[in-house]
């Protein structure tokens, strides 16, 4: 799965940026989205802070894998770190060394009503170029029901953190009962708030439960033209010229040739997999596909 949806390529741009600042309202799922890219730099063995800074939501907290996110080599900041039932609006003081220690990543996790975005906006003057802002969306929740009402929360929290968002991440969901028509259904909702706003359409974050639901089934054709041979036939390679000389067999004389030509075919199918996923969700080549897990 890693390979399909190119672990690479997510690695390397949850590491474009020094300091990602996740901003969402309740329920979009943005916690979830926080901690995955912060546990993603520590599998990179990439120094990272998560800074809980969300005073909004009191039900999904990143402070509840604090031990996970330990194990992982990173450091946790809570708004309040002595209650585990109450979110306190009042900002620890090493929040600030999120900006200010340039050597290590940092994930934020910020809330996505007006108090969130105050939260965010005394701490403006300390964001600098190696920052970015995403907001996260989920089309299944009540306050942004279609794009209209997306491209109206972006511009609030705009307004009121006195920053611009700089990337859009779609991870539309319910929960457990999540579908993949809820996917594609959100991916071409996420689409159209980006082109109303401009801001680009990073990412589609998907739990990685549905991710082979999501994948379209390749047509009897292209099933028979990618299939490996089943145990106990062999594919006859064409010989080559040193083959013919030796007379030796190609699977005998050429098993390293042999190899190659199974991990190209295995790269082919993984590539047509996934360009079956992205028609399906009708996104380009600059949006991402990131499996999700659930820790919480």
């Amino acid at each position: 799965m890693e390979e399909l949806f190119s672990q690479k390529t997510i690695q390397e741009w949850i590491k474009s940026s020094r300091l990602t600042i996740i901003i969402g309202h309740f329920g979009t799922g943005k916690t979830e989205v926080a901690v995955n890219m912060a546990l993603n730099l520590g599998e990179m063995g990439i120094p990272f802070t998560l800074a809980d800074l969300d005073v909004v939501d009191p039900y999904f907290r990143s402070r509840e894998c604090a031990e996970l996110i330990r194990r992982a080599g990173g450091r946790l900041i809570t708004s309040s770190q002595a209650c585990m039932d109450a979110d306190v609006p009042s900002m620890p003081a090493e929040a600030a060394s999120v900006f200010d220690d340039t050597e290590r990543y940092a994930v934020m996790d910020i809330g996505g009503d007006a108090s969130g975005a105050r939260v965010l906006a005394q701490y403006r003057h300390k964001i600098g170029s190696d920052a970015r802002v995403l907001a996260v969306l989920n089309a299944n929740r009540p306050m942004t029901p279609d794009a209209g009402a997306m491209v109206s929360y972006i511009r609030s929290i705009e307004e009121a953190a006195g920053l611009k968002i700089t990337g859009l991440i779609n991870n539309t969901h319910l929960c457990g009962e999540t579908t993949e028509e809820d996917i594609i259904r959100g991916a071409d909702m996420a689409r159209e708030a980006a082109e109303i706003t401009g801001i680009q359409l990073m990412a589609h974050t998907v739990d990685e439960r549905l991710l082979e639901r999501l994948t379209v089934q390749q047509s009897p054709a292209e099933k028979s033209s990618t299939e490996q041979p089943v145990a106990g036939q062999s594919a006859e390679l064409p010989k080559t010229e040193s083959d013919h000389n030796s007379g030796k067999s190609p699977c005998a004389g050429n098993s390293r040739q042999a190899e190659k030509e199974k991990n190209n075919s295995s790269r082919s199918c993984c590539e047509k997999q996934v360009e079956a996923l992205r028609n399906r969700l009708h996104i380009n080549d600059r949006e991402l596909i990131i499996p999700i897990k659930i820790y919480m």
